[in-house]
């Protein structure tokens, strides 16, 4: 079943790494028992550990892949266990600093005649991510019409090569 809700969702590229990694954890508690019979106990189980964001994560990927099941023809189950756990709300972001044009021309100035110099300017006159940054190729600079297009970005994780994942932009 989770091989045919996978390929029936479809998603983006980092979603299916997310859902692959909280995926592990979760298969632990609930990999070997029936979906009929998984429960929010169980579920209450499968997600517990780690960070509060984690645990909401783990959720989600539940709830959707428990809400695929309902879906199916004819419903795997009656009832989506996810819908009866509850988890403290996640803390609200910190504020955000931005610098001032000041700030940020210092920042520009003191990189001169590094081998960051480029990659600094580029950062902060359009706006990248360093994700995005790190993610540039030659490919994606179109000299003739003074464009960069952003294609890809590179986000940090566990079991790829030199623990890097290159992967389409939102």
């Amino acid at each position: 079943f989770l091989r045919e809700w996978q390929e029936a969702t479809e998603p983006a590229s980092t979603t299916v790494w997310m859902y692959e990694r909280h995926l592990k954890n979760i298969l632990k508690v609930i990999g070997a028992i029936p979906l009929n019979e998984v429960g929010s106990i169980l579920i209450k189980e499968a997600i517990s550990g780690g960070a509060l964001s984690t645990q909401h994560m783990r959720l989600l990927v539940l709830r959707h892949l428990f809400n695929y099941a309902l879906r199916t023809v004819p419903p795997l189950i009656e009832v989506n266990p996810c819908n009866t756990v509850r988890l403290k709300p996640i803390r609200k972001q910190k504020e955000i600093t931005i610098w001032s044009k000041e700030e940020i021309s210092s920042i520009i100035e003191a990189a001169k005649g590094s081998p960051l110099q480029y990659a600094v300017q580029i950062q902060f006159v359009f706006g990248l991510r360093i994700g995005e940054l790190m993610a540039l190729r030659w490919s994606d600079i179109d000299f003739d019409n003074r464009k960069i297009h952003i294609r890809h970005q590179i986000r940090s994780s566990r079991g790829y090569i030199d623990g890097k994942l290159l992967v389409p932009t939102k």
